[in-house]
């Protein structure tokens, strides 16, 4: 009997074993954090050795995506003073990071604090997990990161300041009439439209290509639908010159980087920070309920 025992006791502690072992490897390559439900690997790592301690302000930039797919993601780059805590959220990641590490996070959506994503924050939370891809740019602590944060504030200034210059420039070089809406939007009919303009869930059509000022193409003619007022649809520039046009309206729209991919570019490369979007945008059809 006792021998019997022992033995159901060897099966169920290889059981518990094996399904725990299971648990832990969900993620290939990833460690597991029980405390906090989330997995962690480091993909780099610096040799400055400057660790991130409670009160201190790491400077991340931060990739959010889904694990079912890739075709859509979400960069920021964010101010993070680091602490213990009980809840999962950046900060509690980031402690204990060093300047110049490159870390993947793999968390749970349901428990994990999306506050600062921004807009996108309810498209994020409509999956089970998603995967974060943190730089760790700088750590600092509050002394210098108050200096760093002035010179990080003049030096976007600087870049917004000049990138309306060269708007300018390329607005008197083409010889062309602009009018220039509120938000520093700048838009050119080339055909006129008629009937009303598109409201907040209309559905509408929409043909467009995008260019630099120097006339590259970074896409050609696209046809799409989207709802007016969804997320994560086009850039916010082209929203707010849609609200201005009719159907059948054809416009030439130059949107500076703040409505376009910002200080930060698109994830490839492709478009660089602070760079405005010349669109040749026409829209086809509008569609309401």
């Amino acid at each position: 009997m006792r021998r019997t025992i022992q033995l159901l006791f060897l099966v169920l502690t290889a059981l518990l074993c094996c399904t725990a072992c299971s648990f832990l490897s969900k993620h290939e390559g990833y460690k597991y954090n029980s405390k906090h439900n989330y997995y962690f690997k480091l993909l780099s790592f610096s040799d400055t050795y400057k660790t991130a301690h409670p009160s201190d302000i790491v400077i991340a930039s931060v990739q959010f995506s889904p694990l079912t797919t890739d075709s859509l993601v979400v960069n920021t780059e964010n101010e993070v003073v680091v602490f213990e805590t009980d809840s999962l959220c950046l900060s509690q990641l980031l402690l204990d990071a060093h300047s110049g590490d490159s870390l993947a996070f793999i968390v749970p959506t349901k428990e994990f604090s999306l506050g600062f994503v921004g807009n996108e924050a309810d498209w994020l939370r409509s999956f089970e997990e998603i995967q974060l891809l943190v730089k760790v740019n700088a750590v600092l602590d509050s002394a210098t990161f108050y200096e760093h944060k002035k010179e990080l504030a003049l030096w976007k200034q600087t870049k917004l300041d000049y990138e309306i210059f060269m708007i300018q420039q390329y607005i008197k070089k083409s010889k062309e009439k602009f009018a220039r809406l509120k938000n520093g939007i700048y838009k050119q009919v080339l055909k006129q439209g008629k009937g009303e303009n598109p409201r907040k869930n209309d559905i509408v059509t929409i043909t467009y290509q995008g260019s630099l000022l120097n006339g590259d193409i970074i896409n050609h003619f696209t046809t799409m639908d989207f709802t007016m007022g969804a997320e994560m649809q086009v850039v916010e520039g082209i929203s707010i010159v849609l609200q201005t046009m009719k159907l059948g309206e054809r416009a030439k729209v130059i949107v500076p980087s703040p409505y376009a991919w910002g200080e930060s570019g698109t994830s490839d490369g492709s478009i660089a920070p602070f760079t405005p979007i010349v669109f040749d945008l026409e829209l086809k059809n509008i569609e309401r309920e």
